[in-house]
């Protein structure tokens, strides 16, 4: 990841049916194909948390690439940017 300057950190929490199908596992599948760094994990109130840091066309790409994969279980997503994490360096499924 070269050039920072329109990169965002990104927190997006999905409602619906997003656990139990394949949605961390997806989408750490879709993150890997592009540079972008941050995490998906399921969260105790039935959730899904994608912390994603990259540039920001590309992070709206996998967003795009994501919600595409799971029409129908999909209720919302909520996000919101926060401040890049220097933390982030890879893409990973946390548990």
């Amino acid at each position: 990841m070269d050039d920072r300057s329109d990169f965002i950190c990104l927190h997006a929490e999905y409602t619906g049916e997003v656990q139990g199908v394949g949605f961390r596992f997806t989408t750490h599948s879709i993150a890997k194909r592009y540079p972008v760094a941050g995490f998906v994990q399921n969260r105790p109130n039935g959730r899904v948390l994608l912390v994603i840091q990259g540039n920001r066309s590309v992070v709206h790409k996998v967003l795009h690439e994501i919600e595409r994969c799971f029409i129908g279980h999909i209720d919302d997503c909520i996000k919101q940017e926060k401040p890049l994490n220097n933390d982030l360096t890879s893409f990973s499924i946390r548990y």
